[in-house]
């Protein structure tokens, strides 16, 4: 994270995190310890990391501007309250954007920690836009090589 808050080249990341007002017990402690993580990364990077957070309730309106931007829907999850078993539908998902780059986690479930999905997918659209950059560079530096009148000495290619 330090290295993101000092690189000026950085552009800043977006974090949309879906998650659902009510969880159940069983995810109480995973809702938040997201949701404090995504905390601490925003305020880690120095405003590099911007973080939206969206409550949303299943078959709303932000629920459906979930899925169809980010291909983020419920995720059934079956728990035990008092002994009886229950099935619920919960939002535990993210999206990670910068420029044209884009991850989604659709649902964080407990099993792998939060803190690595969330750096996990951070540096994946670092990666994204870091290779980019390198793409663009190459790609101008093959332009700078040639010319209308044909291969600078640059460019040829050498024989042994």
């Amino acid at each position: 994270m330090k290295d993101l808050k000092k690189d000026d080249k950085v552009k800043t990341i977006k974090i949309d995190a879906y998650v659902s007002p009510q969880v159940p017990a069983e995810y109480a402690a995973h809702k938040l310890n997201l949701l404090s993580t995504l905390t601490e990364l925003s305020s880690l990077s120095g405003g590099k990391i911007v973080v939206d957070v969206h409550e949303i309730e299943n078959f709303s309106q932000e629920a459906t501007n979930a899925e169809k931007a980010y291909g983020i829907e419920p995720h059934e999850v079956r728990t035990i309250d008092r002994g009886a078993r229950k099935t619920d539908e919960i939002y535990l998902g993210a999206a990670f954007s910068s420029g044209l780059d884009r991850v989604v986690l659709p649902f964080i479930d407990k099993g792998i920690p939060v803190e690595y999905e969330l750096v996990r997918s951070i540096c994946t659209v670092f990666a994204a836009e870091a290779a980019e950059a390198g793409r663009f560079e190459d790609r101008r530096s093959v332009v700078r090589r040639f010319s209308m009148q044909g291969q600078t000495e640059e460019s040829q290619l050498v024989r042994s």
